[in-house]
């Protein structure tokens, strides 16, 4: 199969199974609204005290747990979250879009 086949079938099948691979806009400013990064901070904040709250010890080094298997997990958990949301959100999408047919927009 040439290349360019190939490229365009992988794009139908990524498609097929609601993965949209569209480029992304560049991001908007808005002053109103607060930054992302501040967010992640205070909810590492946050989890840390839930840490050791939980287990009585911050999290450490040598700690006698397999850290890349407990991450692989987190991990595992974490791209499931998301493919939840994504079609989630694609599904309403559909949804809306389909109402808006019916009811002649």
């Amino acid at each position: 199969m040439h290349p360019n086949q190939q490229a365009a079938t992988n794009q139908l099948d990524l498609q097929a199974r609601g993965v949209n691979e569209m480029e992304q806009p560049n991001p908007t400013f808005d002053p109103t609204k607060p930054a992302i990064w501040d967010i992640v901070i205070e909810d590492m904040r946050l989890r840390d005290r839930v840490g050791r709250v939980r287990y009585g010890t911050p999290l450490q080094p040598n700690n006698g747990r397999d850290t890349l298997r407990d991450a692989y997990e987190e991990g595992l958990d974490l791209v499931v979250y998301l493919r939840q949301a994504i079609w989630e959100r694609d599904k309403l999408a559909m949804e809306t879009i389909s109402k808006a047919v019916r009811d002649g927009f």
